[in-house]
């Protein structure tokens, strides 16, 4: 029983990854301004409140505008749902043997 359990509770994680990766990717995608307005909020939140130099966090902005950004999101979006129908397929194959 326990087993099952910590199945239904990897399957609940792993489906939430894919959820929220979908999301970001929707967002990296879709919803392009959204994100470089995200990223130049944090460049001037980190260069105003703690002092970085501009010059790290301008480096950071201008990787997170570019297209790697995108690719791995596609990546760690197909990882999170390889993960979860692995899950759900050990789950049902092993839910019957273990009740």
């Amino acid at each position: 029983m326990k087993v099952l359990k910590l199945l239904e509770l990897s399957i609940f994680y792993d489906l939430a990854m894919v959820v929220l990766s979908g999301a970001w990717l929707w967002v990296l995608v879709r919803r392009r301004d959204w994100w470089l307005h995200w990223t130049a909020m944090e460049e001037a939140f980190w260069t105003r409140r703690f002092r970085i130099p501009p010059r790290w966090v301008t480096a950071y902005r201008n990787f997170a505008g570019s297209r790697v950004v995108v690719w791995f999101a596609r990546g760690f979006l197909a990882v999170s749902l390889l993960l979860f129908l692995l899950s759900l397929g050990i789950y049902f194959r092993l839910a019957d043997r273990l009740r």
